[in-house]
């Protein structure tokens, strides 16, 4: 370690001349241990200290954010200066210059190198003029460092993709009538990302042959997905829509009830207006008799109201409720057939899923009619009635919370079973007649079998390991699922 470099560092230290002496030691032993971790020179990283103080002040953060700088150069094939420049204009520019800015600016900037087409002496030279701006347009550094990655040889080098993104930044602070109209700081970037992953995909798909093979792979699995997707739309539509005409019904009867349920209910406003007339007549006649009756009147009758209300508007959402239940769950059970007999993982989910929601509404439907019950036998005084009414209703309101806490673990649990159950891994040198007989029992169920392996229809015979899909197959399969190499003579 050069002492006239230590000296230059004490330069940036205040305090007594004891103090400032003290703090220079103490900095030369940390570069030592940092040295010693990294394997950078001492030389290399007093550089490197002087920076840190001069961007970051003299810190209790200053060692960690030296021994941050010097990992990084070394990754990123820079000087330790390099690396701190780059990281204080990353800290400083959004304003958190911690340790753990600067670890995180330091990630970031090396996962920049590794993905994209730059260098860490090349970021450190040209970022300091975009940060700035990204901070100020409230761009996250994971953002900047994407684009920043993405673009780099695509657009083309480090200083031309900063220029071309600190003009953007610019326009959008400083923004045209077009870019006005645009209404999203961000836009541009996304759309500068999404023309280099363009660009990516076309140059990728002209010089990969491999590539052009998997994309095509792809593309046949999306579209037995589509087809099969489009199955079950249709199994779903063919058992659903006969069944759509009844809640229309259920809702128009259970109105009509509503409405019959809310005749009291004018009953007592008449009888609150009356009681409120004769209070008056009361007062200003000195009949104060006649006045506390009408008092009592009114509020039995705004009591009364209040009750009927509930009761009607309870027993308009019981009854719609109790009609339309059996249509909506005879479509969602016909639905999720239609999903399990492609998806057989996914409909056991759903399937338990919709086991959740049917006690969810039982519960509902008990939640409803004791609330019924409780307002009948509070106006009649039967007291115990309606601390019954009480203790059911939160029973079953404990009872719906404790199903759907439940639920999420009973979804993955059938899921799991399943997968587990309708799979099959292969033997070195199987078949598809021969894993057909050994699952189903006969190979007529051979057809069944490809129809829903399709990424491994091109496979002969299998090596070890490779996972099948095994639903069951539907009763009605018959030889015809047979494949045609299997049934010609």
């Amino acid at each position: 370690m050069i002492a006239w470099k230590l000296a230059n560092i004490s330069t940036l230290l205040t305090g007594t001349v004891a103090e400032v002496a003290a703090r220079t030691a103490e900095i030369g032993d940390q570069i030592l241990k940092v040295s010693d971790k990294t394997g950078v020179a001492t030389d290399n990283l007093t550089d490197g200290m002087y920076q840190v103080i001069s961007a970051f002040g003299d810190s209790a953060d200053a060692a960690s954010i030296l021994e941050t700088a010097a990992k990084s150069a070394a990754a990123g094939n820079a000087t330790t200066a390099d690396s701190i420049n780059l990281l204080s204009a990353v800290a400083k520019g959004y304003g958190d210059t911690s340790a753990a800015a600067v670890q995180k600016a330091a990630d970031l900037s090396f996962a920049t190198v590794r993905l994209g087409q730059t260098s860490f002496p090349e970021l450190a030279a040209s970022m300091g003029k975009v940060i700035p701006l990204a901070g100020t347009l409230g761009l996250e550094q994971e953002q900047l460092f994407g684009a920043m990655a993405t673009l780099t040889g695509v657009t083309g080098s480090t200083a031309e993709v900063v220029t071309q993104l600190k003009v953007t930044m610019q326009g959008f602070l400083s923004p045209s009538k077009n870019m006005l109209g645009m209404g999203n700081v961000k836009l541009a970037l996304i759309a500068a990302v999404i023309a280099s992953v363009a660009a990516g995909f076309v140059l990728l798909w002209n010089k990969s042959e491999k590539f052009r093979e998997t994309v095509m792979v792809l593309w046949g699995q999306l579209q037995a997905l589509g087809g099969a997707l489009a199955d079950m739309a249709g199994a779903i539509w063919a058992k659903a829509a006969p069944l759509l005409e009844m809640p229309g019904n259920a809702l128009l009867n259970g109105l009509e009830r509503a409405v019959d349920l809310l005749a009291p209910v004018a009953g007592n406003i008449l009888g609150i207006f009356t009681g409120i007339a004769d209070f008056i007549t009361g007062v200003f006649t000195g009949d104060w008799d006649k006045a506390l009756q009408s008092l009592q009147n009114i509020f039995g009758n705004a009591l009364a109201g209040l009750g009927n209300l509930a009761m009607a508007g309870f027993t308009a959402i019981l009854e719609i409720g109790t009609s339309i239940w059996p249509a909506i769950n005879n479509a969602v059970q016909a639905g999720i057939a239609a999903i399990s007999s492609r998806f057989p993982v996914l409909g056991a989910v759903l399937g338990s899923l919709w086991a959740t929601v049917q006690k969810v509404w039982s519960n509902i439907q008990v939640i409803l009619q004791n609330a019924i019950q409780f307002v009948q036998n509070v106006f009649a005084g039967n007291w115990s009635g309606a601390w019954q009414n009480i203790v059911n209703i939160f029973g079953a309101i404990f009872g719906t919370v404790a199903s759907i806490a439940m639920a999420p673990m009973n979804m993955l649990a059938n899921g799991v079973q399943r997968a587990m159950a309708g799979t099959y891994t292969t033997r070195q040198g199987d078949a598809w007649d021969a894993i057909a007989h050994r699952v189903y029992g006969s190979v007529k169920y051979t057809g069944w079998l490809m129809e829903n392996n399709h990424p491994h229809l091109d496979t002969f015979r299998f090596r070890a390991g490779v996972v099948l899909q095994t639903p069951d197959p539907p009763a009605d399969s018959l030889a015809d699922n047979m494949p045609i190499w299997r049934t010609e003579a």
